[in-house]
């Protein structure tokens, strides 16, 4: 075990602080990569909803090919979209 802990090098204050800079670079740039794929993806969600909201207007338009119950799920779904939420205090 002795020898072992002979070949192992020791790294120097300097070195230990450009890893620990290099680490925080890192850190920093996986930052803003998630921030970047954050908004993406609110995007994206947004996008959705306002496809899904077209699709179900586009089905009240022609609610006599579908089912009453279908209607009523359809309009319930756009009541709940456009009423108000109240906001959380923490943020996703």
């Amino acid at each position: 075990m002795e020898e072992k802990e002979k070949n192992q090098k020791k790294i120097t204050y300097e070195q230990l602080e450009a890893y620990a800079n290099q680490t925080v670079t890192q850190a920093q740039k996986l930052a803003e990569e998630y921030e970047k794929l954050r908004e993406a993806y609110k995007q994206l969600v947004s996008e959705r909803g306002i496809a899904e909201m077209n699709l179900a207007l586009k089905c009240l338009e022609h609610k006599d090919l579908f089912s009453p119950e279908f209607i009523k799920s359809i309009v319930s779904r756009i009541e709940e979209s456009l009423s108000p939420v109240e906001e959380d205090s923490k943020e996703a």
